[in-house]
């Protein structure tokens, strides 16, 4: 039996990728409401402008629309609120036609008017923007200027190539393109607006209930076409066999996070269904603390943090086989993977890591904390039992997402020799480009900045940021990759999809590759 089935204290079941296959019924039916149950939704403010976290992007798409939406059979950018995008004559600047006779849910129209106003909010045109991701697309955009009611464009003094990803929906770094109703907003201010939020989206928002439930109705005027359903309630239950039990009862139609046991515990039950989003995640590791004496300010024990852990281990165990290990950080269908990936796998080699860290200074280890949300409980409970078998002594710290997240943010969190187990972090910002993800973690000074201090690597994911020529970017893009891999900058543990369980009352549904959270509810068909 392995290190890690030693741990467990049981034996494990390998399941084949052919048993999680996509489904349909031939009928459908209109039936009044559909309950989601998940276990975090990253956060509630329902403005776009407070954006902190990817599991945020579960109700995003719900009340608004983003100027760019991604195709549920491919997970690619397709058309949302702009119909079209180009680059202009200049080659910097995005020229976005924008969709006509679109309304907000208060009967007013959308118009350029209101994407500009969008956009601006975001990167702080109209005062401080919260949102995680503001500062870093406001340094690629000089302005957004109006051409007629239905054209906007996006002008850039550098170039901002990955402006179409930044503006699309299920986005894990950013929600700058869901579109905000201008006047709106400036009637019952912002504080309002978050309170009881409008868009144009597929549902209107109804009301919440703060850690626990949010409730939508569908919008019967929706330009796409109405929701199959009348009413949509997202509720939060951290605990997997909670979920599960409601799934099993009725309560809930759809629960997200299917993992470990409940993979073929689900594949059991004739009345229940497991749908995948494909290639819905990285799971990886921030080493954390920023200050530079630190133990992890010291390469070689980052390598021995990483050589620690048997991630093949963690796959067929956890994962049941229903995923890969990960190495590199990104995703190899994406742009600016480097082709040689393949030469930084870390082996499992305990005995290694122990030298390591005696050589770095540590024979006998050091103490740390390791923070992860409760849906990665059982994945921080074998990395622990793994770091501490080489000498780390761990301290571990599980809560809700949101709160591990903030908490790692935070001064005392920076100060302090942690780890953040980052579990379920959607790969589908990561598609065609991988830039978007690299600036949270790589450039100095940023949230979750590493001990690492390299300014060179620092410095190349602003500079790919602002460079318009793909093949210049794309050679940056990898050198930062390998930079990344080389140093330990973060890291990657295993790629999985995303698994979903629905009930019989679920008739068809389709989630957007990539995405590790539930979307494209709106399209979901309920069972006669």
């Amino acid at each position: 039996m392995t290190f890690l089935g030693k741990i467990l204290g049981k034996s494990f079941i390998a399941l084949t990728a052919a048993s999680l296959v996509a489904f349909s019924y031939p009928a459908y039916a209109q039936m009044e409401r559909l309950d989601v149950v998940v276990a975090s939704v990253d956060g509630e403010d329902m403005d776009p402008m407070l954006f902190r976290s990817a599991g945020q992007t579960t109700y995003y798409p719900l009340v608004f629309d983003a100027l760019i939406t991604k195709d549920p059979q491919t997970g690619e950018l397709a058309p949302g609120l702009a119909e079209s995008w180009s680059l202009d004559a200049d080659g910097k600047s995005w020229v976005f036609k924008l969709r006509q006779g679109v309304k907000f849910h208060d009967g007013s129209d959308f118009t350029a008017e209101d994407a500009k106003f969008t956009i601006d909010r975001y990167i702080g045109k109209h005062g401080p923007s919260a949102a995680t991701s503001s500062e870093r697309i406001a340094s690629m955009i000089s302005s957004v200027d109006i051409v007629d009611d239905y054209t906007i464009v996006i002008r850039s003094e550098t170039g901002a190539p990955t402006i179409p990803f930044d503006l699309a929906a299920y986005e894990p770094g950013t929600a700058a393109g869901y579109v905000v109703p201008r006047d709106y907003i400036a009637k019952v201010g912002a504080e309002e607006f978050n309170r009881k939020p409008i868009g144009t989206g597929p549902f209107r928002f109804v009301r919440q209930d703060l850690g626990r439930n949010m409730e939508f109705e569908a919008n019967p005027d929706y330009w796409n076409g109405a929701p199959s359903y009348e009413r949509l309630s997202l509720r939060i239950v951290p605990e997997l066999a909670a979920r599960m039990a409601q799934l099993r009862s009725g309560e809930a139609d759809i629960v997200s996070g299917i993992v470990g046991p409940a993979i073929p515990q689900v594949q059991a039950d004739p009345s229940l269904k497991v749908v995948p989003a494909e290639k819905g995640h990285i799971v990886y590791m921030i080493i954390g603390g920023m200050m530079s004496d630190t133990p992890f300010a010291k390469p070689e024990v980052r390598q021995a943090l990483s050589m620690a852990i048997d991630r093949q281990a963690i796959v067929q165990h956890l994962l049941f086989g229903q995923g890969d290990a990960a190495h590199v950080f990104g995703f190899p269908f994406a742009f600016g993977w480097p082709a040689d990936a393949g030469k930084y796998v870390v082996e499992y080699d305990p005995e290694g890591a122990k030298t390591l860290l005696a050589e770095a200074g540590y024979p006998d280890g050091f103490d740390i904390t390791l923070f992860a949300a409760t849906e990665g409980r059982d994945f921080a409970q074998a990395i622990a039992q793994y770091l501490e078998a080489v000498g780390v002594r761990v301290k571990m710290d599980v809560r809700e997402i949101s709160q591990t997240l903030a908490e790692a943010r935070n001064e005392a969190g920076k100060q302090q020799p942690r780890l953040v187990l980052i579990y379920g972090a959607t790969g589908s910002g990561a598609r065609a480009d991988t830039g978007g993800l690299l600036h949270t973690y790589f450039v100095l000074g940023q949230p979750f900045n590493q001990p690492h201090g390299d300014e060179e690597l620092s410095q190349w994911v602003i500079d790919q940021t602002g460079t318009p020529d793909p093949d210049k970017r794309k050679e940056l893009i990898e050198n930062i990759l390998r930079r990344a891999a080389e140093i330990n900058a973060i890291m990657p543990l295993y790629y999985a999809d995303s698994l979903f369980a629905v009930g019989e009352s679920v008739a068809s549904w389709q989630p957007i590759p990539g995405v590790g959270y539930p979307s494209n509810l709106a399209a979901v068909e309920i069972a006669q």
